[in-house]
């Protein structure tokens, strides 16, 4: 929304409801939220830290294990041509972090379906999610020309021994195919 005269805009970043799943220990987000994949060896996550609009259900199992599923939808109607169809980018992903006395591991997976023209620039002042999600780029622009609807998976895990404080060992290993 503009405000006042000043050329001033406010942006909604974050706009999401979380409720619980009646009689159940299931968490459930819905809405405008941040998605990072795991990662133990630095900030973020290298394949996806990006803002955008999805559901996110998370449950603690045991003391030790829990899950979060989510969907996310990463791009959509982003281009300047308003005859663009197939621009939709949506992902599905699962985590399972497990936690004991000093060390976590955390297995996790994603899929995501592109569509053909998701990767198309998003007009003049617009951003993109396509930024925080790789390996498509930083600068989000497309290394790989895409000319029809496409796939693409992330398997990961990444872990950390903190027994012997204050040596940290941290892991992260990822892999994936667009």
């Amino acid at each position: 929304a503009a405000l006042g005269t000043d050329g001033k805009e406010v942006k909604v970043r974050y706009s999401y409801v979380d409720w619980a799943i009646p009689q159940t220990d299931a968490k459930v987000r819905m809405g405008l939220q941040k998605y990072t994949l795991p990662n133990f060896t630095g900030i973020g996550s290298p394949i996806l830290d990006a803002d955008g609009a999805g559901i996110t259900i998370s449950n603690q199992f045991t003391e030790n294990v829990s899950a979060s599923l989510f969907w996310l939808r990463a791009e959509n109607d982003n281009s300047v041509d308003d005859h663009n169809v197939g621009n939709a980018m949506d992902f599905v992903g699962l985590s399972v972090p497990m936690a004991g006395s000093g060390w976590q591991l955390n297995p996790w997976g994603m899929y995501g379906n592109l569509g053909k023209n998701s990767l198309k620039d998003v007009g003049e002042g617009g951003e993109s999610l396509i930024t925080g999600l790789l390996p498509y780029g930083q600068d989000g622009v497309s290394s790989i020309a895409k000319d029809s609807y496409s796939s693409a998976w992330w398997l990961g895990i990444g872990g950390e021994v903190t027994l012997y404080d204050p040596l940290r060992l941290a892991l992260d290993f990822a892999y994936g195919k667009t």
